[in-house]
């Protein structure tokens, strides 16, 4: 390990702790980092921090498999006791799945999570099959708006510009689940306005049981490719 090692970390986050804003999910993984006695770089000038990367925020209430962050550290430490002394001092539903320092020079983790996987499973009124021709329709079309309620008024945003899939498929319970890859943009397109695109061109209203994320990483020419955390990426 170098003498400031930079650390990469795939966080998971399930259950009751989906509904940690990213604002909280921030603070809680600080304070884990001080009880876990974890050896962090600190910024420079009158009011040091942490030097804490975070990748992009989560919508409340969504699950994650692959949420990213990056330490430094002011002196060595191994990644895996590092994991266990993390995972140690976490709340229920936050668990670190990995971590492996990466090189100095290697770009900025936000530069790195260009797209995501969600699985979104829902109930619908009218079965799978309105889904999937509303699917269809959406992929189809070449720019989609939608129209977003928010504190201070609604919005429009194009939305299909950020989808580079979707697929839908059924289970014997009697639920849909629909996987979308969705390139990061600015604002953030969200799983959800994927979703009211659906009900609109289709009329048959969705109900959201759960939404996760399940990979960030790269875009390539076949899709979203899950970051690693391994040296040399």
């Amino acid at each position: 390990m170098s003498s400031s090692p930079r650390i990469r970390l795939r966080l998971a986050k399930r259950g009751r702790a989906r509904y940690l804003s990213h604002h909280d999910l921030a603070r809680t993984l600080e304070r884990s980092l001080r009880r876990a006695r974890v050896p962090l770089a600190l910024t420079q000038g009158f009011h040091p921090h942490p030097r804490i990367s975070f990748g992009g925020a989560l919508a409340l209430g969504c699950e994650s498999e692959a949420e990213y962050l990056e330490i430094v550290l002011s002196e060595p430490m191994e990644p895996g006791q590092l994991v266990a002394d993390l995972n140690a001092t976490f709340p229920e539903g936050l668990e670190i799945l990995e971590a492996a320092e990466v090189p100095g020079e290697s770009p900025k983790l936000g530069s790195l999570l260009q797209g995501s996987v969600f699985e979104v499973v829902v109930e619908v009124s009218r079965g799978a099959d309105a889904i999937e021709s509303g699917v269809v329709a959406l992929l189809a079309k070449d720019s989609f708006k939608v129209e977003r309620s928010r504190p201070g008024g609604a919005s429009t945003q194009e939305i299909r510009s950020a989808i580079l899939s979707l697929n839908v498929w059924r289970d014997e319970s009697g639920y849909v689940t629909l996987r979308a890859e969705l390139r990061h943009l600015t604002p953030a397109v969200r799983p959800d306005d994927v979703l009211l695109a659906i009900g609109q061109l289709t009329g048959c209203p969705l109900e959201v049981r759960l939404i996760r994320r399940i990979a960030q990483g790269p875009v390539t020419a076949s899709g979203v490719v899950s970051l690693p955390v391994a040296q040399g990426s």
